[in-house]
């Protein structure tokens, strides 16, 4: 379902753009920021980033509002306080860093109703607590008081993550910018057949891979209506 909702419907639209014509995103050279500019320009808006962590935070708390809204708000609030808000939306460095940092942070607020309540409150959140059911662990109040080692374990990587990330964003997100030079029909092909392999790999079960294309139909009817 998880495979069914967020990967394949990804792989039809960029098929469907491809047909259409429409050309999808271009990339000129390829290329990045220095990581020391990076570093500075966060250090300078430093009281920006801890702000939007807050609101990230915040947000991601409360259930059903995911990381799609929290950038909207993050921003905006982030506008309104600047000294220079005429930059916001004309492709300022500190409008980015308020959207980014805050969608960042959404992902570790909605950690908490997840794992104290058993309630995802994001689309990541939600294929995290599908891994916790599969390794049979049941999120919500008894996972602390049962196995409240594992709750340490939770932390200690999110922070690791949240370090690599960082080191992959400044270092490497060159390199990944690369996918963008091929067609899209490449791309969607890959995604269909990783898709497909992955939900079969699960059970060994063409049942799941059939599964996962009816949870895409739902998402793609859903979209044609405009709902998230």
């Amino acid at each position: 379902v998880l495979v069914g909702f967020f990967c394949l419907p990804q792989a039809i639209y960029i098929i469907a753009e491809s047909i259409s014509g429409r050309p999808l995103a271009t990339l000129g050279k390829v290329g990045a920021t220095k990581s020391m500019e990076v570093l500075r320009q966060l250090f300078r808006d430093r009281w920006l980033v801890l702000q939007s962590s807050f609101i990230g935070t915040g947000l991601g708390i409360l259930p059903a509002v995911g990381p799609e809204s929290t950038p909207l708000v993050a921003h905006t609030i982030g506008r309104k306080l600047a000294s220079e808000p005429e930059t916001f939306g004309k492709g300022s460095a500190s409008g980015l860093i308020a959207a980014e940092t805050s969608v960042s942070a959404n992902v570790g607020g909605s950690l908490i109703p997840l794992l104290a309540l058993g309630i995802p409150g994001s689309g990541a959140a939600a294929v995290f607590i599908g891994a916790l059911t599969l390794h049979g662990l049941r999120p919500g109040p008894l996972l602390f008081i049962e196995q409240p080692h594992v709750i340490y374990t939770f932390f200690a990587g999110f922070l690791a993550i949240n370090i690599l990330m960082m080191f992959i964003g400044l270092f490497w997100a060159r390199y990944f910018a690369v996918i963008l030079r091929l067609p899209g029909a490449v791309v969607a092909t890959f995604i269909v057949f990783f898709s497909i392999f992955g939900s079969y790999a699960v059970n060994t079960s063409l049942f799941d891979v059939w599964i996962m294309f009816g949870a895409a139909i739902l998402v793609i009817m859903l979209g044609v209506v405009g709902i998230p």
